[in-house]
């Protein structure tokens, strides 16, 4: 069994029922005898010696932890030094720079991300040409407990055209990125003005900030040709786009849960929530607040989507200017909507609380309805619609 931390070497093993200590240098240090010993006894004995060196020294692969400004000046020539596995410390301060991970398996964190007010301490500035914070072909990576700002996206082949996406962060090509606990303002661009997460897997988004950003599509977050993502536990405020708050496009297996959505406001649909031919979106436990839609689905809007379930949600004073106050579904199989509380929304024309449009197989139950207002007087209402009530 061999054992190694940083340039030292440890190695221990056993010849002929005799343990070996070599030094760092290759040099015998000391040889224990064991004859008449149980070899069980021995190897329990071992194995404890081993776990304890493991527990004293943080255990035998982990990464370096370099920080910023004391090991570089900036963030992006840490990265650069850093390898998979390591962590870059950024310490509070602003930093006006665009950081890209470079494909690396590493941790970008604030020095506490668990204090608000050094997370809002802890900047990182865009210079206005491109995302803050690029994760490209990286899989395992972290951002948290730093404020992203000032950022434009980066173009990207969506729909076959040249798209800019990823205003704050861009999560491109990448597999199991975590961003937690960061404060993502002030950025804007085409796709996700916030975030953009773009043909990758598994990316989780929790504990996040995400306000007062733009974008044409997912104003705080766009998920795009993508799937597995978690969005969780985030709060986001007075972003705007075509999905004020998030949206959901192409993708598959989404879980959009324990979110705060408020006064995000859209100029087409889906004021907190837009959901586009995806498969299997869970929306869970959300909280919509004064969300606005110029359109349809001032809370949230589907359409042309499979297989999925809105439960347990509060849609509160959210407004579309035609249906749908608080959620609109139109031409999607096998949607649930149900045990959420509907109060104060409102429609220019038809569903104060939800209107269902061209939609096959809708379970729409156990919701309840307080003061919602539309044109024609519903709180609910369908058109051409399957429902089971």
């Amino acid at each position: 069994m061999k054992y190694f931390r940083g340039k030292n070497k440890w190695e221990l093993y056993c010849r002929k029922r005799k343990p070996v200590f070599y030094d760092a240098q290759g040099k015998i240090k000391k040889v224990i005898s064991l004859q008449g010993i149980n070899p069980v006894a021995v190897t329990v004995v071992l194995l404890m010696l081993v776990v304890g060196v493991n527990i004293a020294f943080g255990g035998c692969s982990s990464g370096s932890r370099i920080t910023v400004p004391d090991d570089y000046d900036t963030i992006q020539e840490a990265v650069n030094a850093a390898e998979d596995g390591d962590v870059v410390e950024v310490k509070p301060g602003t930093y006006q720079e665009n950081v890209d991970l470079q494909g690396k398996k590493i941790t970008l964190t604030g020095s506490d991300p668990g204090d608000e007010e050094v997370v809002a301490d802890t900047v990182l500035e865009g210079k206005g040409d491109g995302p803050v914070v690029t994760f490209q072909e990286c899989q395992g990576s972290e951002l948290r407990g730093v404020t992203v700002t000032g950022g434009s996206g980066k173009k990207l082949e969506i729909d076959k055209k040249g798209r800019v996406a990823g205003g704050g962060v861009l999560v491109t090509e990448s597999s199991a990125t975590v961003l937690s606990n960061n404060i993502i303002k002030d950025n804007s661009t085409a796709w996700g003005g916030g975030v953009a997460v773009y043909e990758s897997r598994e990316t989780g988004l929790k504990g996040n900030t995400i306000v007062g950003n733009k974008a044409n599509v997912g104003g705080g977050i766009a998920v795009y040709n993508s799937g597995d993502a978690v969005l969780e536990d985030n709060n986001l405020e007075e972003n705007n786009g075509g999905g004020g708050g998030i949206a959901v496009f192409e993708s598959e297996r989404v879980e959009i849960k324990e979110n705060a959505l408020n006064k995000n406001i859209s100029d087409r649909d889906g004021g907190g929530v837009y959901i586009y031919i995806s498969e299997e979106v869970v929306v869970e436990e959300n909280t919509f607040s004064g969300n606005s839609a110029a359109y349809n689905g001032g809370g949230a809007y589907v359409f042309v989507s499979e297989n999925v379930i809105m439960e347990e949600n509060s849609f509160s004073d959210n407004k579309a200017g035609q249906n749908g106050g608080g959620v609109l579904v139109r031409g999607t199989e096998q949607v649930e909507v149900k045990e959420n509380t509907f109060s104060e929304n409102s429609a220019e024309r038809e569903g104060g609380g939800i209107w269902l449009e061209g939609t096959a197989g809708a379970v729409v139950k156990t919701n309840s309805f307080t003061e919602n207002i539309a044109e024609d007087k519903s709180r609910i209402g369908y058109r051409d619609s399957e429902v089971e009530k």
